[in-house]
């Protein structure tokens, strides 16, 4: 046995002398031979690794951000066009709520969840939509199963309008266990979120959107009367949300404030064995504008406007605040105004107004049409520049522009921001991102 072996060993070893020698004497035929072979495996090596990487991403649970079954990367599938009934129906539900303003219709569960803004929105903006025909509804598959994401087209007709503009609103559409579809606009996951933001990115749906853009400028362009009108709607549409969610906050406000009151008045009883007298209500004072200034519904610049304080108004003041602002009361609620543009009327001060130019110079409430570089009007935006619901770079993305799309800039606000019309909805842009046509 130990003899075979040996011979076997020897046999091995001349083998590996003779290859040497055959190496060493044709190098130059047999190294490009050699490389050529390892370049390969090195290939080889490197694509499986990849897949497997691939495969540990699509099935890894952390990358789904805690939701089983989400992948990270959006399917890359065409549209849909009206291939499921149950959801055409579902979008012509929602949208008989949105012209007659009824929101018990989307309470009746095709609408998860609808907050006190949404509401107060939809109501408002329904005093102005006559009619929405000509649905079409395109889908792609959602990141979980039994969900889409929708994109619904339609054309409105506003009251007063004899024309129809087309629009486009984004939902996210998922089925419950009892076989029911919504629409869901609870969802919280940000996984969920980049999916639908994935797919709004994918080519053909931003073909769709320039195009429903494309029509929608040159209708407004072509009628210079509708432009108009659309304009003034929608300025009418944000007043008036704003002076509802004013009045509610102040109720709330109110409210809060009388119950605290009487706890107070409790405490104190409990203590003295006495009743207490609620203070008498502080004394009324005027204040006088020394310049135009927006009238807003809280005390931000972020707040809806309500309307403005024209150049030598009277308000009476309800409270001056320690944050730069007072509250007054404006149109028979309370509202908000920059305590600096305003003057305290006493009996025999100088009614001289003070210079209106040097006031203006950090008026933070004028809302014209050239401040911070902007123009009102139709602008070409940056390519790859985000619409967002509102002013703010934690708001949520409406949509994104490319390829030199236009808007429609309704107002220029004094923070930077610009809001802008695009496929009739309202959303607001970076000015510093319009560019001069």
């Amino acid at each position: 046995m130990s003899r075979r072996r040996r011979n076997r060993s020897g046999g091995v070893r001349e083998i590996l002398v003779s290859l040497l020698d055959f190496l060493s004497d044709n190098k130059k035929k047999v190294m490009p031979i050699v490389l050529i072979l390892c370049v390969a495996v090195t290939i080889f090596i490197a694509i499986r690794a990849n897949r497997a990487a691939e495969k540990q991403v699509t099935s890894d649970p952390g990358s789904t951000d805690g939701t089983t079954g989400i992948s990270v990367a959006a399917e890359e599938a065409p549209l849909e066009q009206d291939v499921y009934p149950e959801i055409n129906a579902l979008i012509g539900r929602y949208f008989e709520a949105y012209v007659s303003g009824d929101v018990s219709i989307l309470n009746d569960g095709i609408y998860r969840t609808l907050d006190e803004i949404e509401t107060v929105t939809f109501e408002e903006r329904a005093k102005y939509v006559d009619a929405m025909d000509n649905l079409t509804v395109y889908t792609k598959k959602g990141p979980v199963e039994d969900s889409w994401v929708v994109y619904a087209y339609t054309d409105v007709r506003y009251i007063g309008c004899d024309d129809y503009l087309p629009a486009m609103l984004s939902l996210y559409v998922c089925r419950d266990d009892k076989g029911e579809y919504y629409i869901n606009a609870d969802e919280s996951s940000q996984s969920v979120k980049d999916y639908i933001k994935a797919v709004s990115l994918q080519a053909d749906v931003v073909d769709l959107y320039n195009k429903v853009n494309v029509e929608y400028k040159e209708k407004l362009e072509n009628d210079a009367m509708l432009k108009e009108l659309v304009a003034a709607i929608y300025a009418e549409i944000d007043e008036s949300v704003g002076e509802r969610l004013a009045g509610a906050e102040e109720a709330i406000a109110q409210a809060a404030l009388e119950a605290e009151q009487e706890k107070s008045d409790q405490e104190a009883q409990e203590v003295t064995g006495e009743s207490t007298q609620t203070p008498a209500p502080p004394q009324e004072v005027k204040i006088r504008a020394i310049t135009t200034v927006n009238v807003r519904s809280s005390d931000s610049t972020e707040a809806s406007v309500l309307g403005k304080a024209r150049e030598g108004e009277e308000y009476v003041r309800i409270a001056e605040q320690g944050n730069g602002w007072s509250k007054i009361s404006f149109a028979g609620s309370a509202a908000y105004v920059k305590t600096e543009f305003f003057e305290v009327v006493t009996d025999g001060a100088n009614d001289t107004q003070a210079d209106a130019g040097t006031a203006a110079e950090g008026n933070e409430g004028q809302d014209t049409g050239t401040q911070n570089g902007g123009s009102l009007g139709s602008r070409t935006v940056s390519d790859g520049v985000r619409i967002r619901k509102s002013p703010s770079t934690e708001a949520d993305i409406v949509t994104t522009l490319y390829n030199g799309a236009k808007v429609e800039v309704v107002a220029n606000r004094p923070d930077g921001w610009s809001e802008v019309i695009y496929n009739g909805n309202t959303g607001y842009i970076k000015t510093e991102f319009l560019e001069n046509d």
